[in-house]
């Protein structure tokens, strides 16, 4: 086979079918072509976009059709129900879903195939390949365009194809689920004139809802789980489609019959598919669910309740109110992993695998992996993101790795920066050849005297640097206008060799904030002058919580430690794997690291955002932004919010080259692809995974106001005491010591706890109130938190019990 292609290509096309035909001899067909009636096995079903002839046609319109049908290749590889493969048949693509197992031809199949071939081909505005026959390119060939395509621009290109790894496969009944045959609606369904353009008006925003509709929503979701299942995005899917669909469909069963509601809630707890595909593709999810859903009438699934306030409670009762969470923290299990589907598939696996055998949370390999993407990528590349204004940012990034003694962070980060090392040896070995060469052909002649070089000596370069002053180091940059990334075993030895943590103020804190943001930098010495025009400075280190704590005390919030991204620990126990590691899975995240590198040292390109990444970034800073304003957070916490608009894009253009290498193979389209909407989502998802880490770690490190640390105290011992319906300040202060002879930090934090709608006033006294009613919605709202807290005071007195039980065992081995 591999004979007879490389015997056609450049000279013929070639083509394979999907299906299996029966053995030749059986075939109808002639030349080679089956025909219908020869398919003995169906494989799977393949869905083929192609540019649209008539936009083709004009000046520039190939290239403008491929960015159009870019994102639906993407998807096809990101949604968790995508394609099993996708072909990038130098014209258009092909995603094929590939069944587990081959299915008979029967005349039954076949009716279901072609309905489902339809369906999917009007679902992702595919061609119209519906016949079991259909003839695909071969990847890995020549696509020779005919003449009628010639002549309205294209060239011959090479088919090239993706297989998504771990293997993704279907079956049928699956697909026809997500996928419905189309059907005439019922009596009792849509007509299919449903206008949903209303909805765009709650797109991603709940509190919009219509209030009616939203108590309708509150009082279902505590009656019914598998609803709020749906409401939450906790379902049994990760795929867009498949969510929207159910989330219909459980609107429905739980009596919210009229399709134009059923729409706004689509849209308001699951906005991201209609933010891309439009109106039009949720007015057909609702109508599907309505054909395929009976709808239930209201009083089947609710039960009305009546609620008699207490006794005491007037107008400033918060028994209705949902509290708020005052805690400002996760679950630490939320840190261990970012949301699947988030990452570019070459960060993923290779996270994974290195995770698996070190015994670490996939954070950490992440944060590492980062690092060494964005300190590769350096000023090689630059991304713009904002339409009227020509600030851009490069990739590199500042990521420290925060856990105890033990925890393996040095061998993770080992791990990820191999490959640059790698290149660093071979660039080591290359730079000094080249500059013996050039200090003999410049050595002085007699005399001492030293001719004028006809050019400059030939520069060192490097990715890396483990250790240096802060003088040698800005004459690396001089040689490295690219940038370079810093590994340090501990973040205070680093920020110590320059004296950027003295309380003095001795060092030269200016100098790293430069390096930071790749800002020039000038050092004058007695000994001579070294000028970096470009300065740019990746990190990647780690800490222990001892030393971290005390460098937040010295440094503060003056700017520097806001300006890294913290990876805490989740404390869970691990134990690495004694397995092979995934060996296509280090292969191709070093051919990644080895393709980015090459790209030339500041002229790699400047990468711009698409219309939809463009919204859907700036929606996710605005929601970044927004943090900063958290009640009782610290200085510093805002500090490092408002770096996070730089941030957040120089991680978009680290998504986006990894995922433009793992289609493409090659860092030369980067520049010449804008970031695709599917791009802008996981780097969405990926920084809301990040503001976890933030979160805790600013909570962790950062002392909050006092009132706020009083007021998550206080939260903490309500919801371990469920039977307290009120509580006075006599029976708080009793409970806290630091709140005893301080009624005026009791009453700011009990008033944070009102704020929250925790708890209301009962009475008012001349100073203030002096009882308060407790919401008992607390107890239903944060119950996972307080059996959280159980089970780590079990796991903390379990800890201790084991390790009396270990001393006991050392004295008593005499």
């Amino acid at each position: 086979m591999q004979d007879w292609i490389a015997l056609c290509q450049g000279r013929e096309n070639n083509y394979f079918t999907l299906n299996e035909p029966v053995a030749a001899e059986l075939q109808k067909g002639v030349n080679g072509r089956v025909r219908e009636e020869d398919i003995a096995f169906f494989h799977g079903i393949v869905v083929d976009i192609d540019p649209d002839p008539v936009a083709e046609s004009q000046p520039g319109g190939f290239e403008r059709e491929r960015r159009r049908l870019r994102p639906t290749a993407e998807e096809w590889l990101t949604d968790a129900g995508g394609a099993s493969a996708v072909v990038n048949s130098g014209g258009g693509y092909q995603g094929i879903w590939l069944f587990r197992e081959k299915m008979p031809a029967t005349a039954e199949n076949k009716a279901r195939i072609k309905a489902l071939s339809r369906s999917m081909a009007r679902a992702y505005g595919g061609d119209t390949t519906f016949s079991v026959e259909h003839l695909f390119r071969t990847p890995w060939t020549i696509n020779l365009p005919n003449a009628a395509k010639r002549r309205r621009g294209r060239t011959a290109k090479l088919a090239k194809a993706q297989l998504v790894e771990p293997r993704r496969w279907h079956n049928l009944e699956d697909l026809e689920a997500r996928f419905p045959p189309a059907a005439e609606p019922d009596d009792t369904a849509p007509t299919g004139s449903l206008d949903a353009y209303t909805a765009t008006g709650v797109l991603g925003a709940p509190d919009l809802l219509d209030a009616e509709l939203a108590e309708r929503i509150r009082a279902a979701r505590a009656v019914n789980p598998v609803f709020d299942k749906a409401l939450s995005g906790d379902g049994p899917t990760a795929d867009r489609s498949a969510r929207d669909y159910a989330l219909a469909a459980a609107c429905i069963e739980v009596g919210i019959d009229d399709p134009l509601e059923v729409a706004h809630i689509v849209a308001a707890y699951s906005p991201d598919k209609t933010e891309d595909h439009g109106t039009r593709y949720l007015a057909r999810t609702v109508e599907q669910a309505f054909r395929r859903v009976r709808p239930a009438h209201p009083e089947d699934h609710f039960e009305r309740i009546t609620e008699t306030a207490p006794a005491g409670v007037g107008a400033e009762s918060a028994a209705t109110v949902e509290p708020a969470d005052i805690f400002g923290d996760d679950d630490p299990g939320h840190l261990a992993a970012p949301p699947p589907g988030c990452l570019p598939d070459i960060m993923q696996r290779f996270v994974a695998t290195e995770a698996q055998r070190k015994g670490v949370p996939e954070s950490f390999v992440l944060g590492a992996t980062l690092a060494a993407v964005g300190g590769v990528i350096g000023n090689a590349l630059r991304i713009r993101p904002k339409r009227h204004d020509s600030w851009d940012a490069p990739g590199a990034l500042a990521v420290v790795v925060v856990g105890s003694p033990g925890r393996k962070k040095s061998p993770t980060i080992n791990a990820a920066l191999a490959p640059l090392r790698t290149i660093d040896r071979e660039q080591h070995a290359r730079c000094s050849q080249l500059r013996r060469a050039w200090e003999t052909a410049n050595k002085p002649g007699r005399g001492g005297r030293v001719a004028s070089a006809a050019t400059p000596m030939p520069p060192m370069r490097q990715i890396i640097v483990d250790d240096a002053t802060l003088e040698k180091q800005v004459r690396i940059h001089a040689d490295n206008p690219r940038g370079v990334l810093r590994s340090t075993d501990e973040l205070a030895a680093f920020l110590g060799s320059f004296g950027a943590y003295k309380r003095s103020g001795d060092g030269d804190r200016g100098t790293v904030l430069r390096m930071l943001d790749g800002g020039e930098i000038n050092v004058d010495r007695v000994s001579g002058s070294v000028r970096a025009p470009s300065a740019l400075m990746g990190l990647i280190a780690s800490t222990q919580p001892d030393k971290i704590r005390e460098l937040t005390r010295n440094l503060g919030s003056d700017g520097l430690l806001q300006r890294l991204i913290f990876i805490v620990d989740d404390g869970s126990d691990r134990v690495g794997l004694d397995v092979p590691p995934d060996a296509a899975a280090l292969a191709d995240y070093e051919a990644a690291i080895r393709g980015l590198y090459a790209l030339d040292e500041c002229t790699g390109g400047t990468v711009r955002l698409s219309s939809e990444a463009y919204e859907i970034l700036q929606k996710s800073w605005r929601r970044v932004r927004a943090l900063g304003s958290l009640p009782g957070a610290s200085a510093a916490w805002e500090g490092h919010i408002s770096k996070w608009e730089g941030l957040l894009f120089r991680i978009a253009l680290i998504f986006h080259s990894l995922d433009v290498w793992s289609f493409w193979g090659s860092a030369d389209w980067i520049a010449r692809t804008e970031v695709s909407a599917a791009t802008a989502r996981k780097v969405s998802r990926f920084v809301d995974f990040l503001m976890r880490h933030a979160l805790r770690f600013y909570g962790e490190f950062y002392e909050p106001a006092a009132h706020t640390r009083e007021a998550r105290e206080l939260a903490g011992w309500l919801l371990t005491r469920p039977d307290n319906a009120t509580v006075t300040p006599r029976d708080i202060e009793k409970t806290r010591r630091s709140l005893q002879g301080n009624r005026h930090l009791t009453l700011a934090a009990m008033c944070s706890l009102e704020n929250a709608g925790w708890v209301s006033v009962e009475k008012r006294g001349a100073d203030g109130p002096s009882s308060w009613t407790v919401n008992p919605e607390i107890h239903r709202r944060f119950a996972e938190r307080a059996e959280r807290e159980k089970a780590r005071r079990e796991r903390e007195r379990a800890r201790m019990l084991a390790a009396m039980s270990a001393r006991e065992a050392i004295r008593d081995a005499r």
